[in-house]
């Protein structure tokens, strides 16, 4: 059913193709590729995104050999972090869709079930259809959750937050949204779970949200999904719990130099081993929460600078495998000297209050760990 649905949009974006074609050919001209999209109807975009980073520890795993932070793990390297391209069409009325392909190593990170982690990763993928304030979506989506994304150049920060490492990813399955108003929207949907492309189980999980934009400057969200996951908190497993997370995102542009954003979730699930405890901890009910405040200030039209600050509490080391509290301050620099390129300096100091973090320098695991990064980005 899925490579119906990416048949289907290919198909559509090649007919809309070669129509734009045949119009200019009769017009006496050569289309150009943007003239021929704009003429279906089809948005092409994409970036590269480089890094070179430095690690203090030069890991960042935890003891228990989970990562402690995902996307900027090619410590004290140079890297190519990844390549996106992505297809939408979505037009106000109709039929549309979008396809969202990504590699390099970032793709590794935020793959489903059962794709491998290989460099490349379908990651999102569905078809849509607009009736009025209706839009209905199947197949693969971004999840619903948090205040990050995968796509580097719509964060603010280069590295990210344990919220979003922690949390899903994608989705498979159906969405509806429909919007009560201009300033207010609903979303519901069923889906196979956190990070799951090809159900291993009859189980489903649900997901809704409630977003409120009361000015042009000001949102407000909230957002939960629930289900039956692999009660180890990692790989699907046969063995179930039901977990739960709930969500909310809450923005402001004070002026327009200054804006502010805070992210806060609560996550618990029943029937989890802890991976703190390892196969000998009994089934419980295992529970986490953080709060994450964000703060992006233009200097001018090139310059801008963001701060971000986290609490994690992971106190049944189910989400991070070690039972701890987590604290993170990151500073970023950004330099835009057009609105496609960007060029991010960034330090990060990690504090646990438990000795979690692993060193490969032959030191035995710290309470804390620094990284300093620079980020290219080339938008398309």
């Amino acid at each position: 059913m899925r490579k119906r649905y990416l048949m289907g949009l290919v198909l559509g974006a090649l007919l809309g193709t070669v129509a734009a074609s045949e119009t200019a050919l009769a017009a006496g001209s050569t289309p150009t590729l943007s003239q021929v999209l704009d003429a279906s109807g089809v948005s092409l975009s994409g970036f590269i995104d480089a890094s070179g980073i430095y690690d203090n520890n030069g890991t960042t795993a935890f003891t228990s050999g989970t990562s402690s932070r995902a996307y900027d793990n090619g410590v004290n390297s140079l890297n190519i972090q990844m390549l996106e391209l992505a297809l939408t069409k979505a037009p106000t009325e109709g039929w549309g869709g979008a396809l969202v392909l990504n590699a390099g190593p970032d793709a590794t990170i935020d793959h489903s079930y059962p794709m491998t982690a290989d460099n490349f990763d379908i990651q999102q993928a569905y078809v849509s259809y607009q009736s009025g304030g209706a839009k209905l979506e199947v197949g693969k989506f971004a999840t619903l959750i948090g205040a990050e994304v995968i796509e580097s150049p719509d964060n603010w920060n280069f590295s990210r937050s344990w919220g979003f490492e922690l949390g899903p990813y994608t989705h498979t399955g159906a969405r509806l949204s429909y919007a009560l108003s201009d300033k207010a929207s609903v979303t519901v949907g069923v889906n196979n779970g956190w990070d799951i492309m090809t159900a291993f189980s009859d189980a489903k999980s649900v997901e809704a949200q409630i977003t409120y934009k009361p000015t042009d400057s000001s949102y407000l969200s909230v957002q939960a999904t629930s289900g039956h996951e692999s009660n180890t908190g990692s790989n699907p497993s046969t063995t179930f719990g039901t977990r739960t997370i709930v969500d909310t995102v809450d923005s402001w542009d004070i002026n327009s130099k200054v804006s502010v954003m805070v992210d806060a979730a609560y996550g618990e699930q029943k029937n989890a081993i802890s991976l703190a405890t390892g196969s000998t901890g009994l089934p419980q009910m295992v529970k986490w929460w953080y709060v994450i405040p964000y703060l992006n200030y233009h200097i001018n039209d090139m310059w801008r600078v963001a701060l971000r600050y986290q609490h994690f509490d992971d106190k049944d080391g189910f989400r991070t495998g070690v039972a701890q509290k987590l604290n993170a301050g990151t500073i970023t620099l950004a330099y835009m000297p057009s609105s496609a390129a960007e060029v991010r300096a960034e330090y990060r100091y990690d504090k646990s209050n438990v000795k979690s973090f692993v060193s490969t320098k032959g030191t035995s695991p710290k309470d804390s760990q620094s990284e300093a990064a620079l980020e290219f980005i080339y938008k398309m």
